[in-house]
């Protein structure tokens, strides 16, 4: 039986910042001071704001559910933090989620191209510790920036990542929203979430990135939203990467959350991401990154940390690639007593 809204504990909390690998300073928690760090109940002083967590807390109070606050952080951009920093920033989030017992599910906000000095995916790793605290019957959902760098471990560990659908971002609210109301969704429904992101390896920057108008983004998220009236779909997102990191995998595309078929959402994702590549000759400042397999001689493909500029021009002949896809593992089916 599924338990009712007005028994159900969601946890909330989250940890923004969009770093560069490419800056010489550190990112120390005094910055994150500067915009804000809340701890526990002082978290709910943010319902009622423009961010992710203020729209998770207002689909919890229209559920009926108890928001169990954790710890909300966030920080203008910045270098990639110290490892005493993102330590004590993750304790502080996960120490209050061991003590507050059974929780129905965990909603989260996240950027998705944080960095540390030693953790490349700290997102990744947040969401493996939160995993193994709640167990892998608990849905996990999160938020993310459209400029995330998703990585197979982020897809594997969370039930959901859901993204901003606009840039200029002015959707934090109602993408906190959205992710609340999918959390709800696997709770009380029979769906099984089964995620598919599809990338390859173009990098934009944020001016050409723009969801309005005519821009090749703008046809990505409207063609995004089209694949959401499917009633097998559970979400969709796309992403164009935040460019000044230098990580393994990164890339640009689409991630497909389909109920319980794989095989949809694999080409879904797919599809966006294949879309991505196509426009990459329109898409003015768009660079391609270790591009595998033969190319023309004029793109020079360097490790992207060697090269003398940070940027190359490109080459609108290159082969078509097949983009890198990988799955989530399903949520298990969970009856609630």
């Amino acid at each position: 039986m599924v338990r009712r809204s007005s028994n159900l504990r969601i946890a909330v909390g989250g940890l923004f910042q969009e770093t560069s690998q490419f800056l010489t300073t550190r990112t120390e928690l005094d910055l994150w001071k500067n915009t804000y760090i809340h701890h526990g109940e002082d978290l709910l002083q943010l319902a009622g704001t423009d961010c992710e967590n203020a729209g998770m807390l207002a689909v919890c109070e229209a559920e009926g559910a108890r928001a169990v606050p954790l710890l909300a952080a966030r920080c203008v951009s910045g270098g990639p933090s110290t490892d005493d920093c993102y330590r004590a920033l993750k304790q502080s989030l996960l120490s209050p989620l061991r003590k507050a017992g059974r929780v129905d599910g965990v909603l989260l906000a996240l950027h998705g191209s944080m960095t540390t000095v030693s953790e490349d995916d700290p997102e990744g790793d947040l969401l493996q510790a939160v995993r193994k605290i709640v167990g892998h019957r608990v849905p996990v959902v999160a938020t993310l920036d459209m400029h995330a760098h998703v990585t197979r471990r982020m897809v594997r560990q969370a039930s959901g990542l859901v993204a901003f659908t606009r840039y200029p971002h002015d959707d934090a609210f109602t993408t906190g929203e959205r992710a609340a109301r999918l959390l709800f969704r696997l709770l009380r429904g029979r769906e099984r979430p089964v995620a598919a992101i599809a990338k390859v390896p173009v990098l934009t920057s944020g001016i050409h990135g723009m969801t309005f108008g005519d821009a090749p983004m703008a046809h990505l998220t409207r063609r995004a939203r089209e694949m959401e009236q499917d009633p097998a779909i559970l979400s969709v997102s796309v992403f164009g990467v935040h460019p000044y990191n230098d990580l393994p995998g990164l890339g640009s595309g689409g991630l497909v959350i389909s109920d319980h078929d794989p095989g949809l959402a694999r080409r879904l994702a797919r599809t966006l991401a294949e879309e991505y590549w196509d426009n990459r000759g329109i898409s003015k400042g768009a660079l391609v990154v270790d591009t595998p397999g033969p190319t023309p001689a004029s793109v020079r493909h360097l490790p992207y940390r060697r090269m003398k500029r940070p940027f190359f021009p490109l080459d609108p002949d290159i082969p078509g690639l097949q983009p890198t896809v990988f799955l989530s593992q399903p949520l298990p089916s969970v009856d609630w007593d």
